[in-house]
């Protein structure tokens, strides 16, 4: 006979408790439950309150865009929101670095989260929900990875920015910014300047999906 708790998926009991099967006792660890969010909306965060108390789950959350911290711009009402309620209480989150350099749910690019995938696996979570598929970091954070990191290969053909610039990185200026169409992993460009470079590569200002944005320029050292 099998004797099923309340209140757990499939009959599977927590760490530390246990279901029964044939006079076996089984234990089974609590789902790790991670869920990729924009923001703290209003409507959702009481059900994030409610699974974080299960006794067989453990809940996170990742926001990519804000965690309600301060007041943010409602470009509907032309004026800026904020919440006179506590919207991260009672639960366990975690906000994702954004670089986009105009933030908001407003645009395709305005969720750029290039730390998403490396942060939501780092967790090893068993179920992964991605809320909404209309900014970038979300429509291609699970393409970039399986459920245990490992990154693979996806077909390349896409449209990529090549810059090659001068000066201090703080003060630099573009001598060239062009986006060429890539197809291989290896691509050899030829690109003629008016000034001595120091700086060049591709997606320069990272606007794509990268867990190292950091390697995507080199310096350039004349000869």
């Amino acid at each position: 006979m099998r004797h099923v708790r309340p209140g757990v998926w499939g009959g599977a009991a927590v760490e530390g408790g246990a279901s029964f099967l044939g006079g076996a006792v089984v234990r089974i660890s609590a789902i790790r439950l991670a869920l990729v969010v924009s923001h703290p909306i209003q409507y959702f965060v009481p059900l994030y309150r409610r699974l974080a108390r299960r006794s067989d789950m453990i809940l996170k959350v990742f926001f990519t865009w804000h965690a309600g911290q301060a007041a943010v711009e409602d470009r509907g009402f032309k004026q800026a929101v904020a919440w006179d309620i506590p919207m991260t209480e009672g639960y366990p989150f975690e906000l994702v670095p954004n670089i986009s350099h105009r933030p908001g749910t407003h645009r395709f690019l305005g969720l750029h989260n290039p730390a998403l995938v490396e942060r939501v696996t780092a967790w090893k979570p068993d179920v992964a929900q991605v809320t909404g598929w209309a900014w970038l970091s979300h429509l291609l954070s699970t393409e970039q990875a399986d459920g245990q990191g490992a990154e693979s290969d996806l077909p390349l053909n896409d449209l990529i920015d090549i810059g090659v610039f001068n000066g201090p990185k703080d003060h630099e200026k573009p001598l060239y910014l062009a986006k060429h169409r890539l197809t291989e992993k290896t691509t050899n460009l030829v690109i003629i300047v008016d000034e001595p470079p120091t700086r060049a590569g591709i997606d320069p200002y990272n606007e794509l999906i990268d867990r190292r944005p950091k390697d995507n320029t080199v310096a350039v050292t004349l000869e």
